[in-house]
């Protein structure tokens, strides 16, 4: 599972989305080929600012590289978006980069 905010890297937890600009917002992709026209759905998913405990072990979250670290520790909890029922989702895909 991913997580994500928009940041300035400039250390602050404050949120900086701006709706008239852009804002971070996950979608699950729907193909339905069940239809004489095939057809593709983007179904919005709610998200939560992240909390500290979204990160222990065993959560669904990708495991945080060590050059990465310090941004999530200055933006992770408050600032970054999870998804409110990660722990339903899956990703499936070939995910062989950093």
């Amino acid at each position: 599972m991913i997580a994500a905010a928009v940041t300035a890297f400039d250390g602050s937890s404050e949120i900086i989305e701006d709706p008239e600009i852009g804002q971070i917002r996950y979608y699950l992709k729907q193909y339905n080929t069940n239809e004489e026209n095939y057809t593709v759905n983007f179904v919005p998913l709610k998200t939560r600012l992240c909390e500290q405990n979204d990160l222990k072990d065993g959560s669904p979250y990708y495991p945080i590289r060590e050059a990465d670290q310090s941004h999530v520790d200055s933006y992770f909890v408050g600032k970054m978006n999870c998804l409110v029922q990660a722990e339903d989702m899956q990703l499936w895909g070939n995910y062989d980069t950093d």
